[in-house]
């Protein structure tokens, strides 16, 4: 997609109007993958984290049965 900001030189093709931008070293797709990687990270220990709470705070029921008299 081309929007006005974007100022593509008609002798490039598509792939050039993508590629690497100053200041930059990674490519757009390099930068979606980085991304990616960070937001797998995030919600890794977004469940960590929320598994520790429960784990430290959670008080079952008495109707469930207690899982040490099974042991």
């Amino acid at each position: 997609m081309v929007t006005d900001s974007t100022v593509v030189n008609p002798e490039e093709g598509p792939e050039e109007a993508i590629g690497q931008q100053d200041g930059s070293d990674l490519t757009i797709i390099e930068h979606l993958v980085e991304l990616r990687n960070r937001f797998m990270v995030a919600a890794a220990a977004l469940l960590v984290g929320v598994i520790a709470v429960l784990f430290f705070t959670w008080d079952p029921p008495d109707n469930l049965p207690n899982t040490f008299d099974i042991l």
